[in-house]
């Protein structure tokens, strides 16, 4: 399918989409799910804004339960989106944030959301 998407609507270049395809291929399944958590703020700050204060490890702990008993993994995964360019975070900020001490300062890239629309089903 992903590659379908990328024949028929040649929307990024030969080499973006060379990028694309191997980041497909290093991620994980939950990869994409929290790339996909960043990229809709209803989830990522709750119906009507719930998650209010909540650092963004206990969001995602509340989001899914998995990364509850997960955090280290959870936090490969920021890692290995940020090295990628993905996501955008000061990793200080995301550590005071994971105490509570502030809101969160995680975005999608652009680049994060052309990634997202270049895998999104046709």
């Amino acid at each position: 399918m992903l590659l379908i998407n990328s024949i028929e609507t040649p929307t990024y270049d030969e080499s973006m989409q060379t990028v694309f395809l191997a980041l497909i291929d290093r991620f994980t399944h939950w990869h994409l799910h929290v790339l996909d958590i960043f990229a809709d703020p209803r989830i990522f700050h709750g119906e009507n804004k719930s998650f209010g204060r909540l650092s963004t490890i206990s969001r995602f702990e509340n989001i899914n339960p998995f990364f509850a008993t997960h955090r280290e993994f959870l936090e490969l995964i920021f890692s290995d989106l940020k090295s990628a360019r993905l996501i955008d975070y000061l990793w200080d900020s995301v550590e005071a944030d994971a105490m509570n001490r502030g809101l969160s300062s995680v975005e999608l890239t652009k680049i994060g959301r052309d990634f997202l629309e270049f895998i999104k089903p046709v």
